[in-house]
């Protein structure tokens, strides 16, 4: 959700979904530190922002996948504009 919001606040600018990016790439490392191939349910508040609770929390993983591929399909539109 909050990718959605960003882009429909900001548009789809290259430098708003390199951002983006960034913040969901991220997350990538938490598939290797808690539990393999999945996200925990939460994450603490402070630096390091250690994983926490449940180890295997499906909404969270399907969150963060609809996340990458809103982003992938509003890049790929721009991209196809310009071709």
């Amino acid at each position: 959700m909050y990718v959605d919001a960003v882009l429909r606040y900001k548009g789809k600018e290259a430098e708003t979904t390199k951002t983006l990016q960034k913040h969901l790439n991220h997350f990538s490392e938490l598939f290797y530190d808690h539990g393999i191939g999945y996200i925990s349910e939460i994450c603490e508040g402070d630096e390091p922002h250690h994983p926490n609770g449940t180890l295997v929390y499906n909404l969270n993983l399907i969150e963060l996948l609809r996340a990458y591929y809103t982003l992938e399909k509003a890049t790929a539109k721009k991209s196809n504009k310009i071709k």
